[in-house]
């Protein structure tokens, strides 16, 4: 029924895909753990949160940590990114929102939120900026990632064979 709802507001069908996969290792977990998703506490979660940050990705594909040789940027690692966690954390509480909303789960969605009902930043200065914080209790802290470069050799020729300098000044910007 959720990924029929993603589908139905339009979601592409990589958003879907991407759900499924974290849908479904949440699953996986729950069933290796002997626990119904209908019910799932909060302590379910957490342990999930752990077992994500310590477990090694399933094999299948070999994984490398050699970087881009253009790019630099490292290769996919033994563990599951920063990243993943993250995006994992908004899948299921997405998951269980729909299902408490639709009446088919949980009447309370088991992933917390830091100060549930709190108005973050509420003595903040409007002077200052703030920066983009997530509410999950269990949502890895989000790196700053170092912008990466492609050299010059390997720009200037794509740029070079472009057709008008329309296309030219596009790229550029």
């Amino acid at each position: 029924m959720y990924l029929k709802d993603l589908q139905a507001i339009g979601r592409p069908a990589t958003t879907q895909q991407s759900y499924g996969m974290h849908v479904l290792r949440w699953f996986r977990f729950l069933w290796a753990i002997d626990v119904p998703w209908e019910q799932v506490t909060r302590v379910e979660v957490r342990d999930f949160s752990r077992w994500i940050q310590i477990t090694d990705k399933p094999g299948g594909r070999p994984v490398t940590a050699a970087p881009n040789p253009v790019t630099s940027k490292p290769g996919p690692g033994h563990k599951y990114a920063p990243r993943t966690r993250g995006h994992s954390e908004t899948v299921l509480r997405s998951f269980y929102d729909f299902h408490r909303d639709t009446g088919s789960g949980p009447m309370v969605n088991p992933c917390p939120q830091v100060r549930q009902g709190a108005r973050i930043h509420a003595h903040h200065s409007p002077m200052n900026l703030v920066g983009n914080e997530c509410t999950e209790l269990y949502r890895p802290r989000s790196v700053r990632q170092v912008p990466r470069s492609i050299p010059d050799e390997e720009f200037n020729e794509p740029f070079a064979q472009l057709g008008s300098h329309r296309d030219r000044a596009l790229v550029a910007i």
